[in-house]
């Protein structure tokens, strides 16, 4: 089994692809590996660097097994009712790890944190730098979502509950409401943030209020990431706001500061 195939059978997709659709493995391998090969093609541009370094990056971390296997061991109370999920897409998870791992990220914020997917892997990346600091904001949601039964988190786990336990050295959690929080660590803050990742409330106001606040306190060349960018329209106006130009990737709105 190749790189290619080990990715879709780690992240659930191979797998149920190859079972669901009558095509020979081969011609599967062939459209996925298109779709990967496109996906660090236009990682690497947007970040101005080789092809081959993004692939690096992938590489260390599916060569990551014991991390792996941590998240893994957590899926099963994640598929239980009443919980929704709380994950970030793994794709996903894996363009914000390449990101922090290229950009030798040093201090990181977040907004929305869930389970810790998106947590987890810029640790992770930081880990591999050998360097950095990430500080996450989160409103823990155990309560029906939209009318729906069922609940962000499984009972009596915290926010960021799938963090494997090395990682979180690095690692300051603060609970509470974001437009709160949000500004008050900003004042804290006396060096610029490199990486924001918003990943809490994904409605219009709230994006464009996260985007705005943020904005100022993320030095240049410092990267913003919005997941579910595709939601509604927050990252193209504030881009035309800022006079930058959002890259769209997996549901991923990825803005880089002058």
């Amino acid at each position: 089994m190749d790189r290619f195939q080990q990715l879709f059978s780690r992240y659930g997709t191979w797998n149920s692809i190859r079972t669901s659709v009558r095509y020979p493995s081969s011609v599967l391998l062939r459209f996925y590996r298109d779709i990967i090969r496109k996906d660090e093609k236009l990682l690497a541009g947007f970040l101005g660097t080789e092809v081959v370094e993004v692939e690096n990056y992938f590489g260390d971390l599916y060569k990551e097994r014991i991390f792996f296997k941590t998240i893994e061991s957590c899926q099963v109370l994640l598929e239980r009712a009443p919980v929704r999920g709380g994950l970030i897409d793994k794709r996903e998870a894996a363009i914000i790890y390449a990101i922090a791992r290229h950009e030798k990220v040093e201090r990181a914020v977040e907004t929305g944190v869930a389970s810790g997917l998106s947590t987890a892997h810029l640790l992770l990346a930081m880990d591999h730098n050998g360097k950095g600091r990430l500080t996450s904001i989160d409103l823990p949601n155990t309560d029906a979502y939209k009318g729906d039964p069922r609940q962000m988190l499984p009972a009596g786990k915290p926010p960021g509950w799938i963090v494997p336990d090395h990682l979180k050295p690095r690692w300051t959690l603060l609970l509470g409401d974001a437009r709160i929080k949000l500004p008050e660590l900003m004042k804290q803050l006396t060096d610029p943030v490199d990486l924001f990742l918003h990943d809490s409330l994904h409605t219009y106001e709230h994006m464009m209020w996260e985007f705005e606040t943020i904005w100022p306190h993320l030095r240049s060349g410092g990267i913003l990431i919005a997941d579910d960018a595709d939601s509604n329209g927050a990252i193209h106006d504030f881009c035309k706001k800022v006079g930058r130009r959002a890259l769209i990737m997996d549901g991923l709105g990825i803005v880089q500061k002058k």
